[in-house]
């Protein structure tokens, strides 16, 4: 039989050497699986399943990491829906911006006295804790609560002060400061009711410290509590008035006392005595001697001396 070929006429010529062209990719034509009973993957119409239909594509329920990817961590979170249709906002974390403890103690005039402390000689134990990650509750004195220590003296005239801040006194220093700080987040509310019980709150000296109520104010030990809930990234600090001591070192602290000048008399009222009156003598008048009756008398009359006699 002869075969005929019809050619366009205004098609370029065709090289017979060259191969014949495919009917579609990978040798099959675009027609799908139709084409080829056995090649699903060639099928522009996807894969099929064994009726001949084209199979839906499949989508797979969202993993953990996709809710991640469409819900931002940083202000987001993955609602329990097993889907994550949700994403809930989360409430500004403002830890980032806030300061730590000793940032915050740095950036407060009334506890000057608290960071020069912190900063002596053999207090870099103490000082990186309170940077960690904590929380921490810090009972920080204010800088009067340091001056008192200058006004009270041993027998040889030395400050508390200056014994505790001495660099061959740092370990007493460092279980001061320890004195001061307790592990966990304790605010305002917490601490009142822990006072209104009398409680004790064990230190990270490992010391404990009486929380009491006095007159409606938190009292620590002896020293009351002036101001509350300043919240720093790592925990919150409550001001107090008086520098604490641990148990431990009260003894050693009895030796220094105030000086007597340091202490302001209390005013005296003053006595008033009544004197009586005391009625002052009669002073008396020497008597006349006749001889002084007989003392002439002298008198001038006109220029002319006159004597004359008494009898």
């Amino acid at each position: 039989m002869f075969e005929f070929t019809v050619t366009d006429p205004n098609s370029p010529p065709t090289d017979p050497n060259s191969p014949p062209a495919a009917s579609g990719a990978n040798g099959h034509s675009g027609s799908g699986s139709e084409a080829d009973d056995d090649c699903d993957i060639c099928s522009d119409d996807g894969p099929s399943d064994s009726s001949g239909a084209s199979a839906s594509p499949v989508t797979a329920a969202p993993t953990d990491q996709d809710c991640g990817d469409i819900c931002d961590d940083d202000k987001d979170t993955k609602d329990d829906d097993e889907d994550c249709d949700i994403c809930t906002p989360l409430p500004p974390d403002d830890s980032a911006t806030m300061k730590d403890l000793v940032q915050t103690a740095m950036a407060t005039d009334a506890l000057k006295g608290l960071v020069v402390a912190l900063q002596l000689d053999g207090q870099k134990a103490v000082l990186q804790t309170l940077q960690g990650k904590g929380p921490f509750t810090v009972f920080a004195p204010t800088n009067g609560g340091f001056d008192a220590l200058k006004l009270l003296k041993d027998a040889n005239g030395e400050s508390l002060y200056d014994f505790v801040t001495k660099a061959v006194n740092a370990p007493v220093l460092t279980q001061i400061l320890k004195y001061h700080v307790v592990s966990g987040e304790v605010k305002a509310a917490a601490a009142e009711e822990l006072a209104g019980k009398s409680s004790k709150v064990e230190t990270l000296l490992g010391e404990e410290a009486l929380l009491t109520l006095q007159g409606g104010s938190v009292m620590v030990d002896t020293s009351k509590v002036t101001a509350t809930d300043v919240m720093t990234s790592n925990g919150v600090v409550h001001l107090i008035d008086n520098v604490l001591v641990p148990p431990s070192l009260r003894e050693t602290v009895k030796t220094f006392t105030a000086e007597p000048s340091a202490v302001t008399p209390a005013p005296v009222a003053p006595v008033l005595t009544t004197v009586a009156p005391v009625e002052a003598p009669p002073i008396p008048t020497p008597p006349v001697s006749a001889a002084a009756d007989a003392l002439p008398t002298t008198l001038t009359f006109f220029g002319v001396l006159v004597v004359s006699f008494h009898f």
